[in-house]
C-alpha cells in the first residue's frame, strides 16, 4: 500500500509554485497543490530527483527550478513523448537548459508548470488549446487561413497569455480584432465555415519553420465540431 502522505519535496514543490504564481485572481492554494501531487507522489518524486542531479542546487527543489530556462516546446505530431517523472503518452515536451551547469532536459507540460509563473502560463495555454476553443468564424484571410473570434476571457487570448507566449515565439497567432473582438488565426482546414457559425476548435500548436532568431507559433485546427 503506498503511503499518500506528501514529502518534504512534495511541500517544497507546492510552496515554488504558490510563490512564483503572480495572479492572484488564478492561484491556486499550497495545500490544492500539494494534494495534486501527493495523489501522484511517485512522479513528483521521480522528477525531483532527476531535476537535482542536473542542477547546481542539489537538495531544494524549490531552489533547483529557479535555474532552468524554457528552449522551447516541441509538438511531437502525436502523444507518444516520455516525461522524466515517467508520464507517458505526451503531446508536448518542453525542452529546458540550466543557466548554472549548462545541463539540458525535457519534461511534459504539466511537470513545466513547477518552473515559474511564466512557463507555467505557457502550459495552461497549450493545455487550453489542447482541451478545443469554442470560436466563431469570422473570415479568412489572404493566405487561406481562417479567422475565428474569441472571447478575451479565454486564457490564451489574455493580454499577459499572449505577452508571455512572445518571449518564447517569433509570433503568436491571436490579435486584437478592429472591433474589439479577439481573433486566433488558424491553418487552413481545405473545408468552408458559415460566417458567425459558432464552431468547437480541437487545436495543437506547432512551430513553424525556425525564424532567426525564433519559431513562430502556429495553431492547426485537428478537427472541427
Amino acid at each position: 500500500m503506498t503511503d499518500d502522505k506528501p514529502t518534504s519535496d512534495d511541500v517544497r514543490a507546492a510552496d515554488a509554485i504558490a510563490e512564483y504564481d503572480e495572479s492572484a485572481s488564478e492561484r491556486e492554494s499550497a495545500g490544492d497543490i500539494t494534494r495534486r501531487l501527493a495523489g501522484a507522489k511517485k512522479y513528483g518524486e521521480r522528477l525531483s530527483r532527476h531535476v537535482l542531479a542536473l542542477s547546481n542546487e542539489q537538495r531544494d527543489f524549490c531552489v533547483a527550478a529557479r535555474e532552468w530556462d524554457l528552449l522551447e516546446i516541441e509538438e511531437l505530431g502525436a502523444p507518444r513523448g516520455e516525461c522524466p517523472c515517467g508520464k507517458k503518452n505526451i503531446l508536448y515536451l518542453a525542452h529546458l537548459r540550466n543557466r548554472v551547469t549548462r545541463s539540458e532536459t525535457n519534461v511534459g507540460t504539466e511537470c513545466l508548470k513547477l518552473f515559474g509563473p511564466k512557463l507555467r502560463l505557457v502550459s495552461r495555454a497549450l493545455s487550453a488549446l489542447a482541451a478545443g476553443i469554442h470560436a466563431r468564424y469570422a473570415c479568412d484571410d489572404k493566405y487561406g487561413r481562417h479567422q475565428f473570434k474569441v472571447s478575451r476571457a479565454l486564457l490564451v487570448a489574455r493580454p499577459k497569455t499572449r505577452e508571455v507566449l512572445a518571449q518564447y515565439y517569433g509570433s503568436v497567432p491571436i490579435y486584437d480584432g478592429r472591433d474589439g473582438a479577439c481573433l486566433m488565426c488558424v491553418q487552413r482546414t481545405g473545408r468552408s465555415f458559415v460566417r458567425d457559425g459558432v464552431y468547437t476548435l480541437d487545436i495543437r500548436a506547432r512551430h513553424s519553420l525556425p525564424v532567426a532568431p525564433r519559431k513562430s507559433l502556429v495553431l492547426v485546427v485537428r478537427a472541427v465540431s
